[in-house]
């Protein structure tokens, strides 16, 4: 066992966070840990062929390593496995060879596939923990986009870009990379770790340090594509949803289908005498497309949009064999933006989770333990990462997130601190700035009752209080209190017919 695995087994817990999302604050000194030991090609090897926060580690120690050619081919291989850590891994593979780009070209020429055989097979929730997103699939696109934004670092690197990849391969790595954001982990990384690198006199490249373009599907020339592939480019994605339907409609068509695969798509449509094909289109739009509309349907099937008119209100999208039916709704009435329901907290889908949790983020229990097997371990390492660098105090809060929940459509948790018991303002207060931040960053919000659980509240203490909070921003927020039992229900109904809530 060489030095880079003794560190490793005595401080691994503490060194692959601050790697993945560098930091002023702890990147630099494990930085310098890594500079200061002797790292072996062995102990690179092995750490290399686990998952993907070893592999982390790994990589950014072979730049420390006095031969980097023969890292390369253990980073790229790290790379080509299908790793969570694709971005990571592809700017330290660069950086082994900072002159050469050709290993990355290469793959983007590929499209980045993903060597699987050893992923084939194994449980979802296993492979998701420790290698990352559970789709196969999804690595290569991931990857892909964060070569093209490391490569377009360069004005070499963006002229080989535009002269050997096509628009419709730049729009499948970036476009359909929804979920794993490869091009802005890239971006982030890259601009995080080349400034502290250079304080360690590693003489980063100049690629490194410069600023890249916040548009690479801009490289290429948008304008020259059919009228529907620009709908499909610009903006937010509620946007181009609409630019892009909002035509068809104006010309009468309400009952669509939408059809295709990851090369092709059509919209129909549906009339009495069958499927009349409006629009077809060779590409990959219509598995952006798709991932959009299902994350943004997730909740009621219906897709409000953001700027209509009195022409088009909201899709109503339906799941088809091969496709999905669209139906465009020229009045659309949205739920009440508050409400009480018999449900778990995993059965309220929303943006965003409030739950309880103790100082010591321990998820033992009630909600909290639901929530922690539902986000896996990634869920649970960010909560505590952040609780043992911020305040723990009750009534404070921190957010965790991890890949499984917002697959299913939860982006975040916010995790209020209820153990040790907060008084009751504390609670009010606490729950009060998780609502503050939900108001900036999201829609929807669902949460149990909060402090009756481990905390010891009784519900009827609590519901009044609590209410009165969430009644400030039932204007701007869809609140779903999830309250399964009976008595605590029973309680919280009480109280909302007394604020006017229900």
């Amino acid at each position: 066992m060489g030095q880079l695995l003794e560190l490793c087994g005595r401080e691994f817990s503490r060194m692959y966070w601050p790697l993945m999302s560098p930091c002023p604050a702890r990147t630099p000194s494990i930085l310098a840990q890594l500079a200061e030991i002797s790292v072996e090609l062995s102990d690179l090897e092995q750490l290399l062929t686990e998952g993907w926060r070893d592999q982390i580690v790994a990589g950014v120690a072979c730049l420390f390593h006095p031969d980097p050619e023969a890292c390369l081919p253990l980073v790229w291989g790290a790379f080509d496995s299908g790793s969570w850590a694709s971005p990571q891994l592809g700017v330290c593979a660069m950086l082994l060879e900072p002159d050469d780009p050709s290993q990355a070209q290469r793959r983007l020429l590929l499209r980045c596939p993903v060597e699987t055989r050893k992923l084939e097979g194994t449980d979802p929730m296993w492979r998701h923990v420790v290698h990352g997103s559970a789709a196969l699939k999804s690595h290569s696109t991931k990857a892909m986009a964060a070569l093209l934004e490391t490569l377009a670092r360069s004005p070499e690197g963006r002229d080989w870009l535009v002269s050997h990849l096509s628009f419709e391969e730049a729009y499948w790595a970036l476009e359909v990379d929804f979920w794993d954001h490869g091009e802005n982990l890239s971006r982030g990384w890259s601009s995080a770790i080349g400034p502290m690198l250079a304080e360690l006199g590693k003489n980063p490249p100049a690629w490194l340090l410069a600023d890249s373009p916040k548009d690479l599907l801009g490289l290429w020339e948008i304008q020259a594509q059919p009228p529907e592939v620009g709908f499909l480019c610009r903006g937010d994605w509620e946007t181009r949803i609409e630019r892009f339907f909002l035509p068809f409609v104006r010309d009468g068509h309400r009952a669509l289908i939408l059809e295709g695969d990851s090369g092709h798509l059509r919209l129909s449509s549906r009339t009495p005498a069958g499927n009349q094909v409006l629009l077809q289109l060779h590409g990959p739009y219509y598995e952006a497309l798709w991932r959009r509309l299902e994350f943004h349907c997730r909740d009621n099937q219906v897709f409000l949009l953001p700027n209509s008119g009195q022409d088009l209100a909201g899709l109503r999208v339906d799941h088809l064999d091969r496709g999905l039916s669209i139906d465009c709704l020229k009045e659309y009435q949205p739920p009440s933006s508050f409400q009480i329901c018999d449900r778990d907290l995993e059965q309220c889908k929303a943006h965003l989770w409030v739950i309880g949790i103790d100082s010591q983020a321990r998820f033992d229990g009630g909600v909290a333990a639901m929530v922690a097997s539902l986000g896996g371990e990634e869920l649970v390492e960010s909560v505590r990462f952040q609780l043992a660098q911020g305040d723990r105090r009750p009534g404070s809060f921190v957010l965790g997130t991890s890949e499984l929940l917002q697959k299913a459509g939860v982006r975040e948790v916010a995790c209020l601190v209820t153990l040790p018991k907060p008084g009751l303002s504390q609670l009010c207060s606490g729950l009060q700035s998780v609502l503050e931040y939900a108001r900036q960053n999201c829609t929807r919000l669902a949460m149990p009752a909060l402090g009756c659980g481990a905390a010891g509240f009784q519900a009827r203490e609590v519901a009044g209080p609590l209410l009165a909070v969430l009644a400030r921003y039932r204007e701007d927020l869809r609140i779903a209190l999830c309250l399964p039992g009976q008595r605590e229900r029973s309680a919280f109904e009480v109280a909302a017919r007394r604020q006017g809530l229900i």
